[in-house]
């Protein structure tokens, strides 16, 4: 149980790092991070994380394909816990 813990608090930190640092890259106007690996990083679990990131730099606020995707990774990933712990509340 502990495991599945200290994972989604990796790639949930992860996630937040990587769209801070291309919010940083953006700004500078360097060399940005691919979609696919911030996507990746959400749909390993890193949609809180992401979504935190988002909201604190207002990083991609008008991609309406990221929005989705963050909250569908948030539900996904709260509906696999849930059905992993039989149905118990965390």
């Amino acid at each position: 149980m502990k495991e599945i813990g200290f994972y989604y608090l990796a790639v949930n930190l992860l996630a937040f790092l990587l769209f801070a640092v291309d919010k940083s890259l953006a700004k500078r106007r360097k060399s940005r991070i691919r979609e696919v690996t911030l996507l990746t990083s959400v749909l390993l679990g890193g949609g809180a994380g992401a979504f935190l990131s988002m909201q604190l730099f207002r990083h991609k606020p008008d991609k309406s394909l990221f929005s989705v995707f963050v909250l569908f990774s948030i539900v996904l990933h709260g509906a696999l816990l849930w059905f992993w712990l039989g149905g118990r509340i965390l």
